[in-house]
């Protein structure tokens, strides 16, 4: 049985809610643009992983065709992520820039 708890407890009292923070709009555009910079970096890098395996595999330096197969197949799945928010992004900012004002 549970017992002594308040569903509706107001938010101040409530110990881990913070007050949102208010970013300035360069910090905003900052922040935006390192985080696509450093998934498109980390893209690159498994996509780099997935080339330099599968040419080991190649030159016969590794056996395990299992690991190149799912760096492979993570490098792939990374890519089509990659591209698929590029779309949306693209087809947010055209639906935005025909909109009338």
């Amino acid at each position: 049985m549970i017992h002594n708890i308040d569903f509706l407890a107001p938010i101040d009292a409530m110990p881990n809610v913070q007050s949102p923070v208010i970013m300035s709009e360069t910090k905003m555009k900052d922040s935006f643009s390192q985080l696509l910079s450093t998934q498109l970096s980390e893209v690159n890098n498994s996509q780099s992983a997935a080339d330099s395996a599968l040419q080991d595999l190649a030159l016969g330096k590794t056996e395990n065709t299992h690991s190149v197969m799912m760096a492979l197949q993570q490098a792939k799945l990374e890519l089509q992520l990659t591209q698929s928010i590029r779309n949306k992004l693209l087809e947010s900012y055209q639906q935005i820039m025909r909109e009338q004002i």
